[in-house]
This record gives C-alpha cells, structure tokens and sequence, in this order.
C-alpha cells in the first residue's frame, strides 16, 4: 500500500512539472494593428554606427521619456546589425527619432439587434367530440395552434467610443556627408503607426516597434499592414525582457 501511494505520488508531481514546462495556453496579450511605410536610399551606404537624436523641436537629449524610447530604438538597430557609437565623433549616421499621440478621436458605432417575436403559426391541431341527441347529431372541436417564432425586426442601437493614432518616424542620416560637406544626405525613413483605444503611449511605444522592426532601414515598396501582439518575441527583446529574437513568432 505504501509502494502504490508512494508511486502515485511521484506520477502526480510529474505531471505538475509537465504542466509547468508546457502550458496548454500561452496568452499573447493585446493586438495591434500596425502600419509601416518605410523607403531607403537606392545607393548603398556603409554606414553602420549610429547615434539617436531627438526629432521634435520640444523635445531634449535628457527628457527621461527621450532617452526611454532611444534605449528602445537603439535595441532594435542594434539587432539588425547596427552599432551604437558611444562616442558622437565616431557615428557614421544619426536616426532622429519623432513620436506622438493624437488627442482622443471620438466615434460612433450604429449597430442593429434582432427583435425576436411570433411570426406566424407552424401548425394546427383540432380535437373534438360528436354528440347525438335525439335525432340532432352536434359537433364540439377545439383547435390548437402552435405559434411559429423568429425575427420580426431590428432596433438600431449606437455606441460611442474614442480612438488614438500613435506614431512613430525613424530618419537615419548620413553624418560623414554632413561633416564633409554640410550636406544633409538622407540614408532612410521609416513610418510606424497604429490606430487604437490604449492612450499609454509608454506602453504602446514598444509594442509598435517590435512589431516592426523587420521593416525598419528597409523599403517596403509601400504601406504594409500587420498584426502585433504585446508579447511577441520582437517586443519582449524591445523592452528587455528576452536576449534575442532567434525565437520564431507564435
């Protein structure tokens, strides 16, 4: 009795540590959807060290949320080959970074719901009796109907809800052009954004760029269109949270 005990025991624990190791279900969190224009010099450039600099006339070097988003920026360049200069003299090129958030854009949703009523009747039945008085024969019936349901109609409803558009603008330029020739030479351009309920900037900022950092320094022939969750690999490796982005997207 001990040895069976002792044996369903261990069978429990394994399958608890199963449970652990392999989750049936692995939320993704909140979806976005995101889009990114991005184009590219058609030259070639060697450029590969890089310093970030603030593309907003009110925004500082030193804002705590500039140098928040720059470590993000920087993390994702970093990825895709690119070196950080941390001496400004030996930067090849600068990606000014610009972002914002709309104010809230109010909407409305007109929407119908079913009305659910007696639309007719399935079927019929009639029962009844024959009665003989006398040489008098009468009949006496009762018929029951069976009420048939469905729609009848709609009522039009509404809902107000508000909305943001957030964005974010990548411009890489060429600093050896600059300090040659005060030329101001423009390597490439990368436009992210994203309409949404979420007014967390904070929050939203990496998602956005995780999701599309295979775009960014690259042309994208036009607009293209995809779906971001907050917890996919590229998004964890924006904000730290993962050493690399080898893990293919689940």
């Amino acid at each position: 009795m001990k040895k069976q005990f002792i044996g369903l025991l261990i069978v429990g624990v394994l399958i608890v540590q199963g449970c652990a190791s392999f989750p049936l279900f692995k939320s993704r969190g909140l979806k976005y959807k995101l889009e990114i224009d991005s184009i590219k010099a058609a030259e070639n450039s060697t450029a590969n060290r890089f310093i970030i600099a603030p593309g907003l006339n009110n925004v500082k070097p030193y804002d705590l949320q500039f140098k928040e988003y720059a470590a993000y920026v920087r993390r994702g360049l970093e990825s895709k080959g690119y070196i950080f200069a941390e001496n400004p003299e030996d930067a090849e090129f600068v990606v000014f970074l610009a972002y914002g958030i709309s104010d809230p854009i109010k909407n409305e949703k007109v929407y119908s719901i079913p009305i659910w009523g007696q639309t007719g009747i399935s079927s019929s039945y009639t029962s009844g009796t024959l009665n003989q008085y006398g040489n008098t024969t009468t009949y006496q019936g009762t018929t029951t109907h069976t009420p048939q349901y469905g729609i009848t109609g709609t009522v039009n409803k509404s809902r107000t809800y508000y909305t943001y558009n957030r964005v974010i603008i990548l411009n890489a330029f060429d600093l050896k052009a600059y300090r040659d020739k005060k030329s101001e030479v423009e390597l490439w351009k990368t436009n992210i954004s994203s309409v949404g309920s979420g007014d967390d900037f904070r929050s939203v900022f990496p998602v956005m760029l995780g999701g599309a950092l295979e775009f960014i320094a690259t042309d994208t022939k036009g607009i293209e269109e995809l779906i971001v969750y907050e917890r996919d690999a590229e998004v964890e490796y924006i904000l730290g949270n993962r050493p690399s982005i080898t893990e293919t997207k689940k």
